[in-house]
């Protein structure tokens, strides 16, 4: 394959482990604000290398409303893949390869946004994920179907 990457396996994760769970609303859950602004962010604090197959990923993910609350999730990911070469890119730049960063982020989003909207749901802050907009629509009479509606989601 030519395509920069594609050569180089996927990499996989062995285990998600939580370490902490802040969450916190800064006011009544009675007070109105609108809409408000919700910052999502996905962040690596650390990465250790355990063997050439294995790295240890530590990953900070976070939820602020703006004025309202946070929520903070912490915790790691095991690494499997090229570990020394993750390792040593981090240690130098503080950043991942290309093609493993958005596997990374990926993973720290599946495992968190659960867990954040569960904290969400206790504090009577908004849900930190976009739901869909469901539209019920009518179908004209004598096309298949004979009037029955369907659902559009967006």
């Amino acid at each position: 394959m030519t395509e920069k990457g594609r050569d180089a396996p996927m990499p996989t994760f062995k285990g998600f482990d939580v370490t902490s769970i802040e969450a916190k609303r800064y006011g009544r859950p009675d007070e109105k604000h609108g809409n408000v602004r919700i910052d999502a962010n996905s962040t690596v604090v650390r990465i250790v290398e355990k063997s050439n197959k294995e790295a240890d990923i530590e990953f900070r993910y976070s939820v602020n409303y703006a004025g309202q609350g946070h929520i903070i999730i912490e915790g790691r990911l095991m690494f499997e893949g090229d570990a020394p070469k993750l390792a040593k890119e981090w240690g130098e730049t503080h950043n991942m390869p290309s093609d493993v960063a958005g596997h990374v982020h990926t993973a720290v989003m599946r495992g968190c946004i659960p867990l954040a909207v569960l904290a969400a749901r206790e504090l009577k802050l908004q849900l930190p994920i976009p739901l869909p907009n469901v539209k019920i629509q009518e179908k004209e009479k004598g096309k298949g179907g004979g009037g029955s509606s369907g659902i559009e989601v967006a």
